[in-house]
């Protein structure tokens, strides 16, 4: 169930009524959890809005330049998806008839530093032969049945934990 916005945090900028049709729209076709990421990334483009405008304005490519620039705290996949995300809430902004210049970015696609490791045959087998000999507790009777299909299923399945 997802919950609608109370009117204690209804949006605050001048544009608080097409960020609140936005979110109701993109409530319907996400997850509750998508709605909630959108929700908050919504307050944040609302307070962005209300700390650089008081009355509505042609909102303009340097304008979004400054919203969606990259934090020195973040990472550029994060940026990435506050790119798009942006993208989306101008595109509806300028079909409700509001002055949006659309956004004009080039982003740099980095490579990841992240180095899969991959365990030897010999790793897979002290890891089911440890997860074979886990001993159950009091408190968790069936541990010695759990953690061996637990580690099965992850490894058959190539699912991370």
């Amino acid at each position: 169930m997802i919950i609608s916005l109370e009117p204690a945090k209804a949006f605050k900028s001048c544009y608080a009524q097409e960020l609140n049709e936005y979110l109701s729209l993109r409530k319907l076709e996400l997850s509750e959890t998508g709605s909630i990421r959108e929700e908050q990334f919504l307050r944040r483009l609302d307070t962005y809005i209300c700390n650089h405008t008081k009355e509505r304005m042609a909102l303009t490519n340097e304008f979004w330049q400054e919203w969606i620039s990259r934090k020195s705290y973040e990472k550029a996949n994060t940026q990435a998806k506050r790119v798009n995300a942006t993208k989306k809430v101008i595109s509806f902004l300028q079909k409700r008839g509001v002055q949006a210049e659309s956004l004009r970015i080039e982003l740099s696609h980095t490579q990841s530093d992240y180095v899969p490791y991959i365990f030897s045959d010999q790793e897979i087998l002290a890891i089911f032969r440890a997860a074979d000999n886990y001993k159950s507790t009091s408190a968790s009777p069936f541990l010695h049945l759990s953690v061996p299909i637990t580690f099965r299923i992850l490894y058959g399945c190539g699912l991370r934990v």
